[in-house]
């Protein structure tokens, strides 16, 4: 939850930057048997930000696909037998689509507190 917290923070301190922001949430730790609470999705209530459960971990799997991304390998733990994407960030270009395999991220990295500086950096230069 401070990931989200600390990216709400950062949009909330670049309001006009033209950003949309996707939150896949997934079952990582024994207790995320459903979706977030209302209370864990507000810090992200901002137009720009639309929120998901994915209960299967698709999109995770999705990203691993083959051997993570260096700057992935830190954020990815064993969980049930299976590999783990989450407490990750990634940003990517205005316009970039998501066609068959994943396209290259501008910026990623994870823990999300470790990274936001750079979010807000990229925040701001997209205010620009």
């Amino acid at each position: 939850m401070r990931g989200a917290s600390a990216i709400g923070e950062a949009l909330a301190g670049e309001r006009r930057a033209p950003v949309r922001v996707f939150v896949v949430w997934e079952p990582v730790l024994a207790a995320d048997t459903r979706p977030p609470a209302p209370g864990v999705l507000a810090p992200l209530a901002d137009r720009r930000v639309t929120q998901y459960w994915d209960p299967e971990r698709l999109v995770s799997r999705s990203l691993l696909g083959g051997e993570p991304a260096e700057d992935m390998s830190e954020r990815v733990d064993p969980v049930g037998g299976q590999r783990v994407l989450w407490d990750w960030l990634a940003v990517y270009a205005p316009g970039t689509t998501w066609r068959g395999r994943t396209p290259r991220a501008e910026f990623q990295g994870g823990m999300v507190v470790d990274v936001v500086d750079e979010l807000r950096r990229r925040l701001a230069a997209a205010r620009r």
